[in-house]
């Protein structure tokens, strides 16, 4: 029996045989004795991939928009900061309590410092959640042994 040579280890984000930098085109034959080998990124390597996706589904959540008095207020960090200092500078008495903030469709609004006060902890709520969900995952992703159970997990 004769040995067959293995020369194609992956397959391109097109779905074309990648053979030492050419491609081999879908319906083209593979020179005799050669057989087609399926790249399989070591688990190492999937792990780490799908911790940067979850790093990123992270990024997104903790910015997402939240609820309060019916209206959808910004999460961003720029917003939030703005949120954060805007409480901090009343509670030391150097500004007024601001009377109207706007939502995140523009609307003027007219609130309470509780009511920023509640907005904000939605806020830091929001952000902590969407930690506590990636560290959860990420142990998941640690745990798993397989690339078929990595990438089983999803946000």
């Amino acid at each position: 029996m004769r040995a067959t040579k293995q020369l194609y280890s992956q397959v391109d984000e097109t779905g074309n045989v990648v053979a030492e930098r050419l491609h081999l085109l879908p319906g083209m034959k593979l020179p005799q004795g050669h057989t087609w080998v399926p790249f399989i990124a070591p688990v190492s390597e999937v792990k780490s991939r799908k911790k940067s996706e979850i790093n990123s589904n992270r990024s997104s959540a903790k910015i997402a928009s939240v609820t309060y008095l019916d209206k959808e207020w910004q999460a961003d960090k720029v917003s939030s900061d703005l949120l954060v200092n805007t409480i901090l500078l009343v509670s030391l008495d150097i500004i007024p309590v601001p009377t109207i903030w706007r939502s995140l469709d523009n609307t003027n609004v007219e609130v309470t410092l509780q009511d920023l006060k509640s907005i904000a902890a939605l806020i830091a709520i929001n952000t902590q959640d969407a930690y506590t969900k990636s560290w959860q995952l990420k142990d998941s992703i640690d745990s798993a042994t397989t690339v078929e159970d990595i990438s089983a997990i999803t946000w």
